[in-house]
């Protein structure tokens, strides 16, 4: 699996299909335009991908909206990691795309992470990574009222969790030899 950073259209539009496709939800072109835009490969074929923002169009603040009140930090020090799919969900792909995504997260420089979900198995993968809920409840979507929880950490935090998440989920556990 690699991935690439997505800009053009003919790209951009591969990735909103396979987003919409893979989670029910809606994104729109012009969000993607305005932030970084991330596929995963596997042989030449998008497999997933996911988004990571900074700046004024935060996707999650608009779904928040008072609710980031709640948030010990200000928006302006975030990155969000938002339309996240993956179509092949073997252990190496789901610890390779998670490497990936604390790759850039550490690499946008910002001193915070917000993520969320709408699916609570989701949000109880993601919540062992990262582990701060500040808000579980109902917010409107572009496809209504849905109940969503949204999570955030410090960027400094994620490589050792993803690695250990990685490690006490998908690496083979020893057999301790008894000995008389």
């Amino acid at each position: 699996m690699y991935y690439k950073r997505l800009t053009d259209e003919a790209q951009l539009t591969a990735f909103k299909e396979g987003f919409e496709k893979a989670s029910g939800n809606s994104v729109s072109m012009d969000y993607l335009y305005g932030a970084g835009v991330f596929g995963l490969y596997r042989k030449g074929t998008m497999i997933g991908g996911f988004v990571l923002n900074n700046g004024p169009q935060l996707r999650y603040a608009a779904m928040l909206g008072p609710h980031c009140a709640q948030l010990p930090f200000s928006l302006s020090d975030v990155v969000e990691i938002t339309c996240y799919f993956l179509t092949e969900r073997t252990p190496f792909h789901c610890s390779l795309a998670g490497l990936i995504i604390a790759l850039e997260c550490w690499r946008s420089g910002q001193s915070y992470i917000l993520a969320g979900t709408r699916i609570e198995k989701v949000f109880q993968t993601h919540s062992r990574v990262i582990p701060n809920v500040f808000h579980q409840g109902l917010v409107d979507t572009p496809n209504g009222r849905q109940h969503w929880w949204f999570y955030w950490a410090e960027r400094k935090q994620m490589p050792m969790t993803v690695l250990q998440e990685i490690g006490f989920r998908y690496l083979p556990r020893r057999k301790r030899a008894l000995t008389a």
